[in-house]
């Protein structure tokens, strides 16, 4: 994450930090293999988090 969105600053693309930071999030959440915590923590906490975030959610 932090070396691909600084290659990308120097190359003067576009980065996607807030959109990375989100799935970062969620590959490394407690009780993320117990599929019902983490259905509501996706719903509710991850996705309102990556809505602000990243314009381009949606």
């Amino acid at each position: 994450m932090i070396i691909g969105n600084g290659l990308e600053a120097v190359d003067d693309e576009k980065s996607n930090t807030g959109r990375d930071f989100v799935n970062l999030l969620k590959q490394n959440t407690q009780g993320g293999s117990l599929w019902y915590l983490r259905a509501a923590n996706e719903r509710v906490v991850l996705d309102q988090l990556q809505q602000q975030l990243d314009p381009q959610a949606r």
